[in-house]
Parts: structure tokens; C-alpha cells; sequence
């Protein structure tokens, strides 16, 4: 069965879709009706309800993550919905290390495929679900610049920010 919780961290408010312990989906914004709205859209084709619901144990370790960045991620469980292309991409910004950013075209090369794919890669970094914790924030324009992000430059920034200076502190 799917449960959902919204709850609040320091850069918003998030919603978060699980199965046991098992994370399926997270979303971010600052109107909680919103998210559910979102959240109903996204998972349309999905026949079983959703409960709102609260696994405290992922909720807190997940809430605790996402107020310190600094802290190791914990090892959760996901489940990827997406095609083989898009999990190998996912993966590969999974095994990527904080304060690490990429461009479409580098990530395409660090997946062994050409330049010319960074199109895909970006494709299949737009349709990740499991937001943060599939770190597509680390993805920047070839120019440097922030470049797009679901939830907006404001939140990306932050997040690049808290990852530079948990680096810095090590």
C-alpha cells in the first residue's frame, strides 16, 4: 500500500510517497494542497489510493537528511519507475559525490555514451521522481550557470551551497 506525508525542512515543505520503507516519490514546494494536487497527477495511473499516512522511522531519517546535508544519505530503499536508461542515469548521479556537478554532456561521457546524448541524459534527469535524493541538482550548464530546476534556482543554489560548505568542513 502507498502512503504519503508532507511535512516541513528548512528549505520548504516536501512530500514524500512510500511503501513500507521504500521511497517512491518526492516532491517539494510551499503549499501543501498543492503537493497533493501534484502528487494525485503524477501517480494517475495508479490504481490503488494513497494513503496519507506517516512511517515515522523514514519520515525522521529522511526529514533529518534533508535539514542536514551534511550528514551521510541514509541508505533507503527506493523504486525507481523509469525505463533502463533513465536508472542507469539516476544511478550514475546516485554514485556521484557531493558538492560534484555535472553537465548533460559530461554525465552522457561518464556513462560511456557521446556528447550528442546529453539531450537524453537530460530527459531522463527531468523525469527523476525521487528528488535530492537522486541528486539532479548537481546538473549545471556547460556556461556554469545553474540552469533549470523543478523546484526552482532559488532551492538548487541552496542545495549546492549546503554541499560546497559540507565539504569545506570536512
Amino acid at each position: 500500500m502507498l502512503n504519503y506525508t508532507v511535512f516541513t525542512f528548512k528549505f520548504g515543505t516536501a512530500l514524500a510517497v512510500y511503501e513500507d520503507d521504500t521511497i517512491v516519490y518526492i516532491s517539494l514546494g510551499s503549499d501543501n494542497q498543492e503537493l497533493v494536487q501534484e502528487m494525485k497527477s503524477d501517480f494517475k495511473a495508479i490504481d490503488e489510493p494513497i494513503n496519507a499516512n506517516v512511517d515515522q522511522k523514514t519520515m525522521e531519517s529522511l526529514k533529518h537528511y534533508l535539514n542536514n546535508q551534511e550528514t551521510p544519505q541514509p541508505k533507503y530503499s527506493y523504486h525507481l519507475f523509469g525505463t533502463e536508461f533513465q536508472r542507469n542515469v539516476w544511478d550514475c548521479l546516485i554514485q556521484s559525490k557531493r558538492g560534484e556537478t555535472f553537465t548533460y554532456s559530461g554525465l552522457a561521457e561518464k556513462l560511456g555514451l557521446g556528447a550528442n546524448s546529453s539531450r537524453a541524459v537530460a530527459n531522463a534527469v527531468g523525469a527523476n521522481k525521487i528528488s535530492i535524493l537522486i541528486p539532479c541538482h548537481r546538473i549545471l550548464r556547460k556556461d556554469g550557470d545553474l540552469g533549470g530546476y523543478r523546484w526552482g534556482p532559488d532551492i538548487k543554489r541552496k542545495l549546492l551551497q549546503e554541499e560546497a560548505q559540507s565539504l569545506n568542513a570536512v
